[in-house]
């Protein structure tokens, strides 16, 4: 995770040269828990959910894909809207 615990103007500047060191012909494997950065960022995305692949998807997969969706294929996020919350017992803690 090459821009974990970077302040966001040193991770940009982390994807930038990142971004140049692939259009300059490497290759480049990123490894994130940023959702929004494994969407915009690179040509395949693969996802992972307890050590398995849940999902390996070309660039054009990866670039329709909806981020509510992708947070739940990697268990970051419901399917479904969430369930309404349940009624409390009345006790209160103060």
């Amino acid at each position: 995770e090459h821009t974990a615990s970077l302040d966001q103007a040193n991770a940009k500047h982390c994807m930038e040269l990142t971004t140049q060191l692939w259009q300059l012909g490497s290759s480049v494997v990123m490894i994130t828990h940023d959702a929004v950065a494994a969407k915009r960022y690179g040509t395949r995305l693969l996802a992972f959910q307890s050590g398995r692949i849940v999902a390996n998807m070309a660039a054009a997969e990866k670039n329709a894909l909806e981020l509510p969706r992708l947070l739940a294929l990697c268990g970051m996020g419901a399917l479904e809207d969430p369930p309404a919350p349940q009624a409390s017992s009345g006790t209160t803690y103060g």
